[in-house]
């Protein structure tokens, strides 16, 4: 009896200590979760500015104003590109430990390749709620290692449910925030669209709004055209709801597009807003070497894509066929 009842308590000692064991492992860890791991900000509608920036001189901030996100402070952000980052802030989660034998590797990574992330709440932008760092990814490309700032131990991080590395999320070029609207408006937001030909005059149009979508049609010398084709010019002005380029031009120098802007333009298009904001771009053709046609002619010039200024300050790279539709000379809407 006295046999049984040491090994009674034997057992039941054995199960204290495990039960003890057992808890303080999980309060440490816990710790550690709460004090190194917590990347993940859980209400991400409190965000209000973020600021990235990375060890090649690369740094962009976007602010929320009101409902839109603002880049820089001059320009609109794309909407989905903030709320992929925004939802990868909320829902980083650890993939595994950095073992301690490649802290310091992981460490020297951050430190020399990684890209900054302050995130800032409810407006407060004098000091970030929280900073980490995102370095690069593991060698399946399935997370990307990550530190917090003043943390000791760095970890790989992943979202749930997405297989890939997160480095592609974490944009830190201005340009590369930017939406890419040259045109963008609703039908009763235009006051007047001016289009100009400078080596074709004869060409040339204005269209003004009497309000109520009614509008007027002038040649280049201010005059009015009276028989014109109203379903023609309702439908050209609907064109200009939302038109796209489809890049900045960041390969020619600077030196490079500044002769080409220098050049007369083929084509002006400007667009007044009833606020009286005014929009204006000019094309210009885009050179290219060793080009042929579809019959395999020389060409001299890129069929698919055209230079152009917007707002004589952003030197842009546009699709024909996306320009196109708003494209139109002024015997286009006579009758």
């Amino acid at each position: 009896m006295r046999r049984r009842n040491t090994i009674i308590s034997i057992l039941v000692l054995a199960l204290i200590a495990g039960v003890a064991i057992y808890f303080s492992q999980k309060n440490t860890s816990s710790t550690i979760v709460s004090d190194q791991t917590a990347f993940a900000v859980e209400d991400t509608g409190n965000i209000t500015k973020l600021f990235l920036a990375d060890k090649n001189g690369n740094d962009v901030t976007l602010e929320r104003k009101g409902n839109d996100w603002i880049v820089d402070g001059d320009f609109e952000a794309r909407e989905s590109g903030v709320n992929v980052l925004l939802s990868t802030i909320n829902q980083l989660a650890v993939q595994a430990p950095v073992s301690k034998n490649k802290y310091e590797t992981v460490l020297k990574k951050i430190a020399s390749e990684g890209i900054k992330v302050e995130i800032y709440k409810n407006n407060n932008h004098d000091k970030p709620f929280k900073t980490f760092y995102v370095g690069s990814s593991n060698i399946d490309h399935t997370g990307n290692y990550m530190l917090l700032e003043n943390a000791t131990r760095p970890y790989l991080m992943h979202v749930e449910g997405f297989y890939g590395y997160l480095t592609p999320r974490f944009i830190v070029r201005s340009n590369d925030w930017r939406k890419k609207h040259i045109f963008k408006y609703a039908f009763g937001e235009i006051a007047e669209i001016s289009t100009k030909y400078p080596d074709e005059p004869q060409k040339d149009f204005t269209i003004k709004s009497l309000g109520n979508n009614n509008f007027e049609l002038y040649n280049g010398q201010s005059q009015k055209v009276e028989n014109i084709d109203k379903p023609k010019l309702l439908s050209y002005v609907s064109m200009f709801k939302e038109r796209n380029f489809e890049s900045f031009e960041e390969i020619e120098a600077q030196s490079f597009q500044d002769s080409v802007a220098a050049q007369t333009p083929e084509m002006i298009v400007s667009v007044t807003d009833t606020a009286g904001e005014k929009t204006t771009v000019k094309t210009f053709k885009k050179r290219i070497e060793n080009g042929e046609d579809l019959d395999g002619n020389e060409i001299e010039y890129d069929l698919d894509r055209f230079y152009a200024t917007l707002n004589d300050s952003n030197f842009i790279v546009v699709q024909y066929f996306v320009f196109d539709p708003v494209t139109a000379e002024l015997d286009y809407f006579k009758k």
